[in-house]
């Protein structure tokens, strides 16, 4: 008790030395760690905002109540830093760096926070390409999307190259091809590389797919009807067929939009909703006047509605995002025309921040509230299902407790060399992809599985130890020689309470099969997915089409494929590496002052022919010999 009152005499004389001043604001626990970062016009006011219970009982402040959130980060506060800014604006800067660098514990965090795909166009080229991308930079390109996903950018680019035969080669091929690709022959590409299309007609080309991305659909039916009735007429009926695909294409754009309006080219609208302590702020995407995408966002913070909203508005927009002209939110946030001002600088464009009462707008935060009631119902509903599906696990492999936080490992070498391991993590049945971790095998130079294995699990395990970061069950890829090896790997790294099993092919059960001359079924065999435990030699038969298995079978397979990309990768590099080994005339000297003058491999594989030709030593029959060599590597990684 003596040291509780303490705390709070100190908390009392900091409070009288803030100033009235804009700044941001730091509140530390009793060990020091920063568990808070607020920004504030008024230094003074907004931190003894908090504390008004305290003041109140001493008479140095109003009897009103302070929020039941402050009051939650008051009784977590033992101590209270700040620093004085010039201007709010600097005050917004400077508490989103610091919360990007310390990660306080009440403060949002946009975890697995996706940013979504744009295609970039940029026109200061003479013959653009239409490239996907996820940030949106001021450097003069157009900018088009967001798109909601990989699957939905590859299918608009498959579609803007049947309209328009736009290149879809990178820089470095656009610059040192000879003779058209592939692409060219299949008539999805008009061969700008080579000369084949003038910059004039190729600006034609690319018109049509910007007028898809920009929706402008029915007026560019119009044109290419007109121009295909102009082709018919001249006899140019090859012309007048590609027209015609063109126009069969648009129908694809233009179907009719659920949610449109016209008003909002540019705008994101925001949904809040709250239950039993979890927030949802859900982001509804408005580009031309459509809707898009929407991106949710859960958090489970002691934190007021507007003093979250505020925050995550600073920390969402406050990174590389594409930053609308018009920004919706569901109610009113402290500091609204200061965080205006600080996105407009950001936008270097206007931006405005309004609650909406009525209209349309009005109509679209009701809409992306409900759907932020919606996405936090599906997600709790999705963590009741991991829940018993983890209890599943618990009972059927008699864990002591349910995993819900689960690691996959997983080894990945070509005989022996360039040998990785993978590490991925699931919570609640979904990858959490920020606790991801890769490594390279670095004391075993033979093929050994168990050695590797031993080897990236030590080093997982005893930092894990040393931050207190353990998943509930570590599952490994293989049976009892694999489940053994990682036994030994916990026990070497003093980790003696995990859980460990190993997914594997176990004996073949009886089963019924359809052969595929006679499509009927016949009794057979296949083997199927075990799992096997320490201490045990018979394996584990799960149901198969039970959640549990699928799950499992789940995290295997992401950790073989992450492994599997990362070794490609590296193998890639090592491949690379030896064929310019493979180049006459280049030796090592000149070899290191490439790798010096570009950065390494991956800067000279993005070099163009002039710019090799320029490296000290490089003649030009020599600079194509390394150019040619690069782009046959590439063309068969």
């Amino acid at each position: 008790m003596d040291r509780e009152n303490a705390v709070i005499e100190e908390i009392k004389t900091k409070l009288e030395s803030i100033p009235s001043a804009p700044g941001v604001y730091l509140m530390k626990d009793v060990e020091g760690e920063v568990i808070y970062v607020g920004k504030a016009l008024c230094l003074k006011k907004r931190v003894r905002s908090y504390f008004q219970s305290i003041l109140s009982s001493t008479g140095a402040a109003s009897s009103r109540d302070a929020r039941p959130a402050a009051r939650h980060l008051a009784t977590k506060t033992a101590d209270i830093e700040f620093i004085v800014t010039r201007n709010e604006n600097e005050a917004f800067i400077l508490e989103n760096n610091l919360i990007k660098k310390i990660k306080p514990r009440y403060n949002i965090r946009l975890r697995d926070d996706k940013t979504f795909l744009s295609l970039k166009v940029d026109l200061q080229q003479p013959f653009p390409s239409i490239v996907p991308i996820r940030r949106v930079r001021k450097d003069g390109a157009q900018y088009f999307g967001p798109y909601s996903s990989a699957r939905a950018v590859r299918a608009t680019l498959r579609l803007l190259r049947t309209l328009s035969p736009l290149r879809s080669c990178s820089e470095r091929e656009f610059r040192n091809r000879s003779r058209p690709c592939i692409q060219y022959q299949i008539r999805r590409c008009s061969g700008p590389c080579c000369g084949l299309i003038s910059e004039e007609d190729y600006r034609t080309d690319l018109e049509v797919a910007l007028k898809v991305l920009r929706g402008e659909v029915r007026e560019l039916r119009d044109e290419l009807m007109r121009r295909m009735d102009e082709a018919a007429q001249k006899l140019e009926f090859e012309a007048a067929a590609i027209l015609r695909d063109q126009i069969r294409g648009l129908e694809h754009f233009s179907m009719p939009q659920k949610v449109e309006n016209s008003r909002y080219d540019d705008a994101d609208v925001l949904g809040y909703y709250r239950e039993s302590g979890i927030s949802e702020v859900l982001v509804l995407f408005f580009r031309n006047g459509k809707l898009v995408a929407s991106s949710p966002f859960c958090f489970e913070l002691p934190l007021e509605p507007e003093e979250l909203l505020s925050q995550f508005v600073l920390r969402y927009y406050g990174e590389s995002r594409h930053v609308p002209r018009m920004i919706f939110l569901p109610l009113a946030i402290p500091d609204m025309k200061g965080i205006a001002t600080f996105l407009r600088n950001r936008r270097k464009g206007a931006v405005a921040i309004s609650v909406p009462k009525k209209g349309d707008a009005a109509k679209l935060t009701d809409m992306a509230n409900e759907n932020a009631r919606l996405s936090q119902q599906a997600s709790r509903g999705m963590k009741q299902i991991a829940a018993g599906i983890a209890e599943a696990l618990r009972e059927q492999l008699e864990l002591e407790r349910a995993p819900l936080r689960i690691e996959g490992v997983d080894i990945s070498n070509t005989g022996g060399s360039e040998a990785v391991g993978s590490v991925v993590h699931f919570k609640d049945g979904e990858p959490l992809k920020s606790r991801y971790r890769r490594f390279r095998v670095k004391t075993v130079g033979a093929a050994d599985d168990y050695a590797m294995m031993r080897e990236v699990l030590g080093r997982r395990l005893r930092r894990g130890r040393d931050e207190d970061n353990l998943p509930d069950l570590l599952l490994v890829d293989g049976g009892v020689g694999h489940v053994a090896a990682a036994v030994q790997a916990a026990c070497e790294a003093g980790v003696t309470n995990l859980e460990i099993a190993g997914l594997a092919k176990g004996d073949s059960r009886a089963r019924a099969v359809v052969t595929p001359s006679s499509g009927d079924e016949q009794p057979g065999a296949a083997k199927i997915d075990r799992v096997f435990r320490p201490g045990r030699r018979d394996p584990i038969d799960l149901p198969v089409d039970s959640g549990e298995f699928r799950l499992l079978q789940r995290i295997r397979d992401e950790a073989h494929r992450f492994a599997i990309t990362y070794h490609r990768k590296v193998r890639g590099k090592q491949s690379l590496a030896s064929s310019l080994d493979e180049v006459p005339g280049l030796g090592e000297a000149k070899r290191q002052t490439l790798l010096v003058r570009f950065g390494g491999l991956r800067g000279l594989k993005r070099a163009s022919l002039e710019e090799i030709m320029a490296v000290e030593g490089i003649g030009p029959v020599l600079a194509r010999r390394i150019a040619d060599r690069l782009t046959k590597n590439e063309s068969s990684s």
